[in-house]
């Protein structure tokens, strides 16, 4: 009995896993997609680099950088898969226990920030944003096609504050809606 109940929380943890890759897996080698995909190795390898900087706001980025393990982006101008990726970063966002932090809804325009919160209430472990419409990026296109949709997964020691000031200074889609909440 102990085996069947070992054999049983192996799978049902090992598909937790599985299905938290699977939504930018399933989606990342679509032509009509965009992906961008920061692993562990990356982030662990600027944390090694020795910049010194008299600037504070660099060196917040750079503190805030090295607290990140994990950074994923997908990005379309097709229609059919943004409705797909809307429907299935719904339904993975039920299954790992995301809080919606940030609605925003505009005629032209959607945008929402999930978290899974950290240690704090200053930090999260993950941040997942979708954001959706006509008044995202307008010189950005794939295949020709106007940027429609765009889907961020930020994992690590995150500080919201820090993330907000990135984004924005990265020019990232909600990056200004972010630096509403810390100014809140």
């Amino acid at each position: 009995m102990k085996n069947y109940f070992l054999v049983f929380t192996i799978l049902c943890v090992g598909g937790f896993s599985l299905q938290a890759q699977s939504l930018f897996e399933e989606y990342q080698s679509h032509e009509d997609v965009s992906y961008l995909s920061i692993n562990p190795m990356m982030f662990k390898l600027l944390g090694q680099m020795n910049i010194q900087t008299d600037d504070t706001e660099t060196a917040a980025y750079l503190e805030m950088i090295q607290s990140i393990t994990n950074f994923k982006v997908l990005m379309t101008g097709d229609s059919e898969i943004t409705r797909s990726i809307d429907n299935a970063h719904k339904q993975w966002v039920r299954d790992q226990g995301f809080e919606l932090l940030l609605q925003l809804n505009e005629t032209d325009h959607k945008l929402k920030f999930y978290v899974v919160e950290g240690e704090n209430e200053n930090k999260i472990k993950r941040l997942l944003m979708f954001s959706r419409g006509n008044a995202l990026e307008e010189s950005v296109s794939i295949k020709g096609k106007s940027l429609e949709s765009v889907l961020l997964l930020l994992e690590g020691d995150i500080d919201l504050e820090q993330i907000g000031d990135l984004t924005e200074a990265m020019d990232l889609p909600g990056g200004d809606q972010l630096k509403k909440i810390q100014k809140r």
